[in-house]
């Protein structure tokens, strides 16, 4: 049985991804980067692995370390910058009355 795989239909040519001699997508097998982008990754049946890889666990143990290092570099970013805090306001409507505002929430 010949295993055929399905890249062709992808942006590939227009990104110009580096395919395998197979057709599978050549990613680095440490961050599951793909060879020469820094912010795309390739998981799951169309990336070059070991052939004992292409199972559907593999590929979702995968897709889980992808998104929780986008994530991760996602807050280093934000970390990265200064950002306000929310606003926080203690506001006195007489002697028994008053209102906090934290951030867009009204708190009574």
């Amino acid at each position: 049985m010949k295993i055929e795989v399905k890249t062709i239909y992808l942006f590939l040519p227009i990104l110009e991804i580096p395919l395998s001699k197979l057709g599978y997508i050549e990613r680095d097998p440490k961050t599951l980067q793909v060879i020469g982008f820094e912010n795309i990754y390739a998981v799951g049946d169309c990336a070059m692995k070991p052939p004992g890889q292409f199972l559907a666990s593999f590929a979702h143990w995968e897709a889980e370390y992808v998104a929780t290092r986008i994530k991760k570099d996602q807050q280093r970013k934000q970390n990265d910058e200064y950002s306000l805090p929310p606003r926080f306001m203690a506001i006195s409507l007489g002697p028994w009355n008053g209102l906090f505002l934290w951030g867009n929430l009204v708190l009574c």
